[in-house]
């Protein structure tokens, strides 16, 4: 680390021993900045793609909470159920009750931090249906010919990159000291701020908030 970076890392602590949201928020902006560079070429940013690996950034990480909840033996956890399953797919994945708890049951979940920020900024906007995301990714996940984004990706073989990328970035959110439950109030705001952005220079038809949650809703389910 260098000087700038421990200069910068004290300082956010000090601003935000009374205010988590502070550090959540820069952990926010680095995800989306690590993004942002990795997906940017010489012809510039590609904002569908953009917002795509946020998404599925944003559900593995659900997958992550999850699962070191699920695990941590704590009293909350030894109340809560959550089973592994082999798919047809070849793949593993995580149902029951924690995957839920952080998916969209909290407060704090994904889908309410993301809807609550959303709808706020557009608040004449019809809602998303979830019942119908629901169900629609409960036919998703762990079918052999799954499809996201229009059609345009297959997250099956894009799973271990994913992967990869998001235990990288975890790795290096560390100094930001996040508590266990704030990487993914972090990711939650990295990714609706996302859409918020790349659907004003996207046509309207490609439903940027869609996709990103039918996104997010699939790799919340895989095995980390």
């Amino acid at each position: 680390m260098t000087e700038q970076e421990i200069e910068f890392f004290k300082a956010l602590e000090e601003k935000s021993a009374n205010n988590p949201v502070i550090r959540v928020r820069a952990a926010s902006d680095y995800i989306v900045g690590t993004i942002r560079k990795t997906v940017t070429t010489k012809d510039g940013l590609p904002g569908d793609l953009f917002c795509y690996m946020i998404a599925a950034l944003t559900g593995l990480c659900v997958a992550d909470t999850a699962k070191k909840k699920f695990y941590s033996g704590d009293e909350e956890s030894k109340t809560l159920s959550m089973a592994k399953a082999e798919t047809v797919a070849g793949v593993s994945i995580w149902m029951g009750d924690t995957v839920n708890k952080y998916l969209y049951i909290e407060p704090m979940s994904m889908v309410k931090i993301i809807m609550r920020v959303y709808y706020n900024a557009h608040p004449d906007k019809e809602q998303l249906n979830f019942k119908e995301l629901f169900e629609k990714n409960i036919k998703l996940v762990g079918a052999k010919d799954t499809k996201l984004w229009n059609g345009y990706h297959n997250p099956y073989g894009e799973l271990i990159g994913a992967t990869k990328t998001y235990k990288s970035i975890f790795e290096k959110l560390e100094p930001y000291k996040l508590l266990p439950e704030e990487y993914l109030m972090a990711y939650s705001m990295a990714l609706v701020n996302t859409i918020l952005t790349i659907e004003r220079y996207t046509p309207e038809e490609m439903d940027c908030l869609r996709l990103s949650m039918e996104t997010a809703l699939f790799f919340a389910h895989m095995d980390v």
